[in-house]
């Protein structure tokens, strides 16, 4: 427990949920709320940061994201093998580019900045939110994740089933 922290972690096989609940924002880190889930080969990221609320999905050869950003929605899809959307919105810029397996998406919103980035069975996500640092990676069975976190630094690490 840092400053209030509840993390729930469930590791079914190849599904992993992880939710995070740090500093007694209530699923809230600084404001910020992310929900990481890994079933197989989906992996649904759900984030809201400061207002903006972000929902990226990768199942296979489809992933479909929509945002809302400061007033403005958005809504992205691919259900074949690639996209390339970059978008300068009111100051906000955002690259999201997929060439076959890979995926890769760069967003500077207002002072954030978080790279995606999933290449066939490995995503790595690393998040540098407001002064907080997370790297996430998973790479088949593997999942690790690693949180510096206003200063406190924690590691999760899954290897699969044991």
């Amino acid at each position: 427990m840092v400053s209030r922290v509840g993390c729930g972690y469930r590791d079914f096989g190849a599904d992993i949920g992880i939710r995070a609940i740090i500093s007694g924002f209530g699923a809230h880190i600084s404001g910020f709320r992310a929900l990481y889930r890994d079933s197989g080969t989906d992996i649904g990221i759900q984030a809201q940061i400061s207002g903006f609320g972000r929902r990226y999905r990768d199942s296979n050869a489809y992933i479909g994201i929509r945002a809302h950003i400061s007033g403005f929605r958005h809504g992205y899809r691919d259900s074949g093998a690639d996209i390339g959307i970059q978008e300068q919105i009111s100051g906000f810029e955002h690259g999201y580019r997929d060439s076959g397996a890979d995926i890769g998406i760069q967003t500077h919103i207002s002072g954030f900045r978080t790279l995606y980035r999933d290449s066939s069975v490995d995503i790595g996500i690393q998040s540098i939110i407001s002064g907080f640092e997370r790297i996430y990676r998973d790479s088949g069975a593997d999942i690790g994740i690693q949180a510096r976190i206003s200063g406190f630094k924690r590691i999760y690490r899954d290897f699969g089933p044991t």
